[in-house]
């Protein structure tokens, strides 16, 4: 007597079990959902890459503006201690506040310290970053 491998009766076909298609729909949807927690972590992820470049550039510019004023001028210019500013990401609005302090540095009558902070809240967490320069006060001769 031969029989087929797989079979254990003749022309009876085995379908699957209740049981198993079960715990192949509980493994499908586990792995869909591993699938989708991954692709919002990389999405939160670069959003905070896409801000964080965005504020850098922010900072340097305000440093840049800061600066070239000073050199014009020769005296410390007015600058606001807060100051927000209101970017649209994809529909999205991020607040970056500013914060500015000029400070002279001890035992240096010519030299001042510019620091210029930026925060903004993405989600339940407060990012801030920050710079700081040194200004150096020199006289011109006319």
């Amino acid at each position: 007597m031969i029989s087929r491998i797989g079979s254990k009766s003749k022309g009876r076909q085995r379908a699957f079990s209740f049981l198993e298609v079960m715990v192949a729909s509980v493994l499908l949807s586990l792995g869909l959902v591993f699938v989708y927690k991954i692709l919002f972590n990389f999405l939160d992820y670069s959003n905070h890459i896409t801000y964080r470049l965005y504020g850098l550039s922010l900072l340097d510019q305000k440093i840049s503006t800061i600066e070239r004023q000073f050199l014009d001028t020769q005296t410390i210019p007015f600058v606001d201690a807060q100051e927000i500013k209101m970017v649209l990401f994809n529909g999205k609005k991020v607040n970056y506040e500013f914060s500015v302090n000029l400070l002279s540095v001890d035992n240096i009558t010519r030299l001042i310290e510019l620091d210029v902070s930026l925060s903004w809240t993405e989600g339940m967490r407060r990012i801030s970053l920050s710079r700081s320069t040194y200004l150096t006060v020199f006289q011109r001769n006319i």
